[in-house]
């Protein structure tokens, strides 16, 4: 089913692979993706969200999260998808009660838009450079981070806010 659904985007029979992990991590589907610019882009697409990626940019899974690094190894974005029980609504204090298991205390969220997904995101230092989202979308929650050295601030941060802008939801239906 999934590479029926991926099959639409780029014509091409995906390869599978399973994350490891828990039994019921998503499965990832990689494949490329024709680009205007000279850089090829490759779509990552999990169980629950998909996002094209450039060929400057290169991921593997653990633990049930993708890590997406960039090659020259400056920085780093983690995507996590947390299913709770009964979903979220998403409204501001509980995605912040959220954020709170692992933003410093006393940071306030901006508003923030990444494709289909909405929440917060937050900015800060603590030895290292991180902006961490909290979103959701029907119900479900992504927490994405990035990091990298304080020497390094801002400096992935335009790529980042226009890969995270391709971000979409993939429907149970799709799947």
């Amino acid at each position: 089913m999934q590479a029926q659904a991926a099959m639409g985007l780029s014509g091409a029979v995906p390869a599978l692979a399973k994350l490891p992990g828990r039994a019921d991590s998503p499965a990832i589907i990689v494949q490329g993706i024709p680009s205007v610019s000279e850089s090829a882009v490759q779509l990552i697409q999990t169980r629950w969200w998909s996002l094209p990626v450039s060929d400057d940019w290169q991921f593997e899974t653990e633990e049930g999260t993708v890590i997406i690094t960039d090659t020259d190894e400056v920085g780093s974005v983690e995507l996590s998808v947390i299913e709770l029980e009964g979903g979220v609504s998403g409204g501001v204090s509980e995605l912040n009660e959220l954020a709170a298991e692992f933003v410093p205390g006393g940071l306030t969220g901006s508003h923030v838009n990444c494709g289909d997904w909405q929440g917060l995101l937050f900015e800060y230092s603590n030895g290292d450079y991180c902006r961490d989202w909290v979103l959701h979308c029907d119900g479900k929650v992504l927490i994405i981070s990035y990091t990298c050295g304080e020497e390094h601030q801002g400096m992935d941060d335009t790529a980042v806010d226009q890969m995270l802008a391709e971000l979409r939801q993939i429907s149970q239906d799709d799947v």
